[in-house]
C-alpha cells in the first residue's frame, strides 16, 4: 500500500516506485475502462488500459468471456504494444497503440472490431480500408453503438498533420457516413453533402448511438446518421441523413460556427463554442433542451432539429447519457447535470435527496476541493478524474461499471477501487 515512500498510498497503481496517474476514462453501456500512465504522464500519452464491469462478449479485453469484474482488471495487451486513447461503446472497446494502429476488441456481430469472426476477448487488429493491411496513421477516435469511427490524415499535402478524413466501421444505419445502410467490416470514408467528396480537415469526432459529428478546422460542425429526433442539427431540409452535412445554427439560417467541442449522444446532441456557450439539439423527452419555462415546471417535450442556446456560457465539456446531460463549467470548476427521467437521482449523482431535475444543478460531493479535469457519460452512469488523480464514478452500477470493488448503485460520485491484478 505504500509506493517509494511511507504513507504515500497511490489513488491508483504504483509503477517504478512512483504513482501511477489515471489519463482517461471512458464508458460503455455496462463497462469502463480507464487509461493509466507514469506520474509525468498526461492526456494523450501512452499508458495501460484497464477495465471493469460486464464481460460477456469480452469487452474488457481480459483474453476471456464471461463475468462480471468489480474492480480494475489489466487489458491483455499483445506483445510489444503500448496505448495512448481508449474509447468504450454499447459491448466493444477499441484503442490506439504507440504506432497510431487500431486494435478493438468484445462483441462483433455487426463488424465493429474491424475483423472478419465473431467476438473477441483481447485485443485484434482493424483492417485497413478495402481490408487491406492495418488501420493507421489514425489521429484519433471515438466508439459508440455497434461502430466506432477514426480520423487519418487526410493525405491533401497540406502539410497539417493533425486533421483529416474521417473513417467508419460496423453496424450501418447511415452512421458509417459512405450513402448507404451497408454493414462494413473494412473502414470506409466518410462523404459529405452531394456523395461524390470526402469529409476533409476534420479534428474531433464524436460518435452517438446511431449518428456520428465531427468538428472541422473551420471551427464548423457537421453530423450524419439517424435523426429521427432532428439529432443531426439539419433544421428543416435535412438532406441524406447517410451523408454528412454542416449543423445549422438556432435560426437555420447559416452554419453553426466557432465550435471547439461536440458530443453525440443516444439521440440528442451538444457542442461548446468559442467562450463556452451550450448548444443542444434532438431528443428532449427529460429535458435535455432545458426549455421548462420556470423551475418546477414540465418542459416541453418536443425535439428540435435546429440547435438551441441553452442558458450555460462557461462550458468546457460536456457528456450525454441516455436521456440526462451533464457539463463540466468553469465558473465554479464542477460538474452540473440534469435530465434523467425516472433514474435521474442515480444518473445525476447529486445525492438521495429531492430535487428538480429539469434544471442543471452540481453533482452532490467529491469535487469540493479538487476540480474535475476529464469526464465521461454513457447510458445510466457517469465518471469524472478529478486534478489530484482521484477517479470518482457514480450511477447504475448493476454490472460493476462503476469500478467500485461492488454492484451497488452510487447516487453520488464514489471513489473507484484499486485494480486487480
Amino acid at each position: 500500500d505504500h509506493c517509494g515512500a511511507c504513507g504515500n498510498v497511490c489513488s491508483f497503481t504504483c509503477d517504478s516506485r512512483a504513482c501511477e496517474r489515471p489519463l482517461g476514462v471512458t464508458l460503455g453501456t455496462g463497462h469502463a475502462c480507464v487509461i493509466v500512465g507514469a506520474p509525468s504522464a498526461s492526456a494523450g500519452d501512452e499508458g495501460s488500459i484497464y477495465c471493469f464491469g460486464f464481460n460477456t462478449e469480452g469487452q474488457l479485453g481480459i483474453g476471456s468471456f464471461g463475468g462480471t469484474y468489480t474492480r480494475p482488471t489489466p487489458v491483455s495487451r499483445p506483445r510489444g504494444v503500448v496505448f495512448h486513447h481508449v474509447r468504450t461503446a454499447r459491448r466493444h472497446t477499441c484503442a490506439i497503440d504507440q504506432h497510431d494502429e487500431v486494435w478493438c476488441w468484445g462483441a462483433n456481430d455487426s463488424g465493429q472490431l474491424g475483423s472478419e469472426g465473431g467476438n473477441e476477448p483481447a485485443p485484434v487488429p482493424v483492417q485497413g480500408p478495402g481490408g487491406v493491411g492495418v488501420l493507421d496513421q489514425v489521429l484519433t477516435l471515438d466508439a459508440g453503438g455497434f461502430y466506432a469511427c477514426a480520423i487519418r490524415p487526410d493525405g491533401e499535402g497540406d502539410g497539417d498533420p493533425t486533421d483529416g478524413t474521417v473513417w467508419c466501421w460496423g453496424r450501418n444505419d447511415g452512421n458509417l457516413g459512405d450513402g448507404t445502410r451497408t454493414d462494413r467490416v473494412a473502414p470506409v470514408q466518410v462523404l459529405r453533402e452531394g456523395g461524390s467528396d470526402p469529409l476533409r480537415d476534420i479534428v474531433a469526432i464524436s460518435t452517438g448511438r446511431r449518428h456520428a459529428c465531427a468538428i472541422d478546422t473551420a471551427r464548423e460542425l457537421w453530423c450524419w446518421g439517424a435523426n429521427a429526433d432532428g439529432q443531426l442539427g439539419r433544421g428543416a431540409s435535412p438532406g441524406d441523413p447517410r451523408l454528412a452535412y454542416p449543423v445549422r445554427d438556432p435560426s437555420g439560417a447559416a452554419r453553426l460556427g466557432s465550435v471547439e467541442r461536440v458530443r453525440a449522444g443516444e439521440s440528442t446532441t451538444c457542442a461548446i463554442t468559442t467562450g463556452g456557450q451550450l448548444y443542444c439539439w434532438g431528443l428532449n423527452d427529460e429535458c435535455q433542451l432545458l426549455d421548462a419555462p420556470s423551475p418546477g415546471e414540465p418542459c416541453s417535450g418536443a425535439s428540435s432539429a435546429l440547435p438551441r442556446a441553452l442558458p450555460i456560457a462557461d462550458a468546457v465539456d460536456v457528456a450525454l447519457g441516455s436521456n440526462h446531460v451533464c457539463v463540466h463549467r468553469s465558473t465554479d470548476a464542477t460538474l452540473w447535470c440534469w435530465g434523467g427521467g425516472e433514474f435521474g437521482t442515480e444518473r445525476l449523482g447529486r445525492g438521495s435527496g429531492s430535487f428538480d431535475r429539469t434544471i442543471p444543478a452540481p453533482v452532490a460531493s467529491g469535487f469540493d476541493t479538487h476540480a474535475p479535469v476529464a469526464m465521461a457519460v454513457r447510458t445510466n452512469s457517469g465518471c469524472a478524474i478529478r486534478a489530484d488523480d482521484v477517479v470518482l464514478c457514480w450511477g447504475d452500477n448493476l454490472n460493476g461499471q462503476l469500478g467500485t470493488g461492488d454492484r451497488i448503485d452510487r447516487v453520488e460520485p464514489a471513489q473507484i477501487a484499486r485494480p486487480l491484478f
